[in-house]
């Protein structure tokens, strides 16, 4: 990168230096076939966004190729590892995937493609689809000598490689900005965790099956800025201003180690939970992001702060319609707005919580309007957890000496060092640890208890 050094007293520029070195060449598409079968080309460094064209971009630019048409250049950055040469893609993934799935070179048999190709022959228009094995061979080879300009930067650090990605890709089709946070904060502990948890498959099931973010939406780093934003959340107790706490925590790296760890564990659990708690959360409203992280953080709150019970199927029912309802209400008022219909005041909590939705969404003060409206409606629907979770010794005493010794189940004769003491309702569905919710069981019904 250029650095500048200015003369303190006059401001004038004294000494400059640019640490970028580059070549400009050109490499023919068979050339980087070969690079990419030998292992040294690499599509996907950790600054990289995933694939992010649709086929009619990939179809056009094959059809380019073929008819001879200049293409943009391609930015490697070349380095070395293990005492070979790697090049790592700057810019020009889409171009280069688009042609390795049309000729279906290794990694890409499955994902080949047809263009349409169109020609003058006696007189006659043509225009048909192509497929790479339909092509002549002479038309195989003058694709696969076509000569794509490349620009080659060597000699600098990751670093100013991630700051060249984020400055060749602010045209165009523009990154993200969590694309550009992936590019500047690429070792960072804290965006490291979030792809590990957003690239797993249940994660990414849970988010299109119900409509929270779409395939592209993903494909453009989307559910690894919602899971970022989550967990902060989570880590903060509670609502927070978007923007900032995202970019905070990946440039400081405070949050790390088994602290990180635990948000995980929690954000998992709170997704598992959701998913348990509302199954038909896809016919809600509550699967628009704004509406979503509210239900998140609602959600978590009850089952780590404030301790209900999430477990009762009947409860959990009860919760459900009550959201669905409420979701229903609130898209009516939506409509008799849209027809600029008079509302009164039996509407006023749905039009409150539609007024946080509909103007600056993600400011904390509206998400927290949000949550209140929303446990108000719910929170009575679960009971709370009683705080001792264990029977102290002078109930387990109380427990024996008015029981008739035996195990409740299979009758089997015990002694007060053999029994346990069991919660009848069992203290994860709400039940309470006390005399009349108690029961004396044999070690090995308690265990069959516990595991169901």
């Amino acid at each position: 990168m250029i650095t500048i050094q200015l003369d303190e007293v006059t401001g004038e520029i004294v000494n400059y230096t640019n640490d970028i070195t580059f070549d400009n060449d050109k490499k023919t598409i068979k050339e980087l076939i070969m690079h990419w079968e030998e292992g040294n080309l690499n599509l996907n460094p950790v600054f990289q966004r995933e694939s992010v064209w649709r086929d009619n971009q990939r179809k056009k630019l094959i059809r380019s190729i073929y008819e001879n048409i200049p293409i943009p250049s391609i930015f490697l950055y070349e380095r070395i590892e293990n005492n070979r040469t790697v090049y790592d893609v700057i810019d020009g993934k889409q171009r280069l995937e688009s042609i390795f799935r049309y000729i279906g070179v290794k990694g890409f048999k499955r994902k080949s493609f047809s263009f349409i190709a169109e020609w003058m022959e006696d007189g006659d228009y043509y225009r048909e689809p192509c497929s790479w094995k339909e092509l002549i061979e002479r038309d195989r080879q003058k694709i696969l000598t076509y000569p794509i300009q490349t620009t080659i930067i060597k000699e600098v650090d990751q670093t100013s490689v991630s700051e060249i990605f984020v400055r060749i890709n602010s045209t165009g089709s523009k990154l993200t900005p969590q694309e550009i946070r992936n590019a500047k904060y690429l070792k960072s502990p804290f965006l490291l965790e979030i792809h590990r948890i957003g690239n797993t498959k249940w994660i990414k099931n849970f988010l299109s099956e119900n409509r929270i973010l779409g395939t592209n939406r993903i494909q453009r780093q989307k559910h690894i800025e919602l899971i970022s934003e989550l967990i902060l959340s989570i880590n903060n107790g509670g609502p927070l201003n978007k923007k900032k706490a995202i970019e905070d925590a990946m440039q400081s790296g405070i949050i790390r180690g088994n602290h990180l760890a635990k948000l995980s564990t929690q954000f998992k659990d709170t997704i598992k939970l959701i998913n348990k708690v509302f199954p038909n959360l896809r016919s809600t409203r509550f699967t628009g992001l704004a509406d979503f992280y509210t239900l998140f953080v609602l959600v978590w709150k009850w089952k780590y702060q404030q301790r209900l019970s999430l477990k009762s199927t009947s409860a959990n029912r009860l919760a459900e319609d009550y959201l669905i309802s409420f979701s229903d209400k609130i898209d009516m008022i939506r409509e008799k707005q849209r027809k600029l219909e008079k509302l009164d005041d039996s509407h006023s909590i749905y039009s409150d919580y539609l007024r946080t939705v509909q103007s600056a969404t993600d400011e904390i003060t509206q998400r927290r309007k949000r949550e209140q409206i929303l446990d108000n409606l719910l929170r009575d629907c679960f009971a709370v957890k009683d705080p001792y979770r264990t029977f102290n010794k002078e109930q387990r005493r109380l427990i024996w000496n008015n029981s008739n010794k035996r195990c409740k189940v299979c009758n089997a004769k015990l002694s007060f060092n053999s029994f346990h003491a069991d919660h009848i309702k069992p203290h994860s569905r709400g039940g309470r640890t006390s005399l009349r919710n108690a029961q004396v069981l044999c070690a090995k019904h308690n265990i069959q208890k516990s595991d169901k």
